[in-house]
Formats: structure tokens, sequence, C-alpha cells
């Protein structure tokens, strides 16, 4: 019997939004290494006000007794949460982060 290990493959720089940092986008890859679906869904909201609730609800745990990223993910998500939030502040009224400011 054998068995088939697949891995996942980086998202391709082409498909990256143009206006990403190269930070942004090395955080993208590191997050489609472990929770691909996750980076999907950031790509596919890329400039939407969903966005940044998306983001929210990964960052905060809102439903309790979740297990939580590893610091590295939970790092990347919330450079992303930023970055995001600077190119589009009109998306960026919420309340998480008039606390961390």
């Amino acid at each position: 019997m054998a068995i088939k290990i697949v891995t996942p493959k980086p998202r391709p720089r082409s498909s990256l939004p143009a206006n990403l940092s190269e930070e942004i986008a090395s955080d993208l890859t590191l997050i489609t290494e472990k929770f691909a679906r996750i980076s999907d869904k950031i790509l596919l909201m890329w400039g939407s006000p969903e966005l940044q609730q998306y983001l929210d609800g990964l960052i905060l745990d809102d439903r309790g007794g979740r297990q939580g990223f590893p610091p590295q993910i939970a790092a990347a998500l919330v450079r992303i949460h930023g970055e995001h939030g600077k190119l589009f502040p009109e998306d960026n009224s919420n309340a998480w982060n008039t606390v961390i400011r």
C-alpha cells in the first residue's frame, strides 16, 4: 500500500494583489503553508470591509474555548490586518482598532 503525501504549493506571486508589501506577501505565503483556506479568503476579500471583519474574528476569539493560532501565524494575521487598514482606511472603522491604538 502506497501513501501519497501532498504538500501545499506556495501561491504564485502573480496571483497576489499588486499593492502588497514584500512582508505581507511573505506573511500570506506562511499562512498558505498551514491554513490555505484562510489565505484564500484573505486574497478573495482583499480591499473590502469584510476582510477587516473576518480578520477581527480570527484574531479575537469571540466564541470561546478555541485553541488559537501558532504565534507566527497570529503575528502574520495581525500584520495583514494592520496593512489592510492602512491601504483601505475607510474600511477600517471597527472597535478592535480603536482599542489597540
